[in-house]
């Protein structure tokens, strides 16, 4: 009864945080990776304690393409986009990071998606 009342006021609050370190991640340590673990993790606690279940694995597996056709198409591409976001750039700002923010979301969109798929299937063939 305790754990579910604890969990129940701290996943928004997880989530959220997730949610600042992916999106803060190049003005501040962290990133997509921290983030997405943070994110995954506040899901997880979703699932676990509350037993409610987002996403089928259909759903995660397109999650995980999506993000990674993003962060290939950074990569392969993100020399056209270098020259706006040269420009663009102020110290302290949210568009500081070039393309690092684009990056930083995609990143933590494949690292949800794998983390919530892993814990899904560790819970359910329980």
């Amino acid at each position: 009864m305790l754990e579910k009342t604890t969990s129940k006021l701290f996943i928004l609050f997880i989530i959220i945080f997730g949610l600042n370190m992916t999106i803060f991640g190049h003005l501040t340590p962290g990133g997509g990776f921290q983030g997405g673990a943070i994110i995954a993790t506040g899901v997880a606690a979703i699932f676990i304690v509350l037993r409610v279940k987002f996403w089928n694995e259909k759903t995660l597996n397109l999650m995980k393409a999506f993000g990674g056709f993003g962060i290939a198409f950074l990569i392969f591409f993100g020399y056209m986009f270098r020259p706006f976001y040269i420009e663009s750039q102020n110290l302290h700002k949210i568009w500081g990071g070039d393309y690092l923010l684009f990056l930083n979301i995609f990143c933590a969109i494949v690292v949800v998606s794998s983390l919530v798929l892993i814990i899904y299937s560790m819970v359910e063939n329980e």
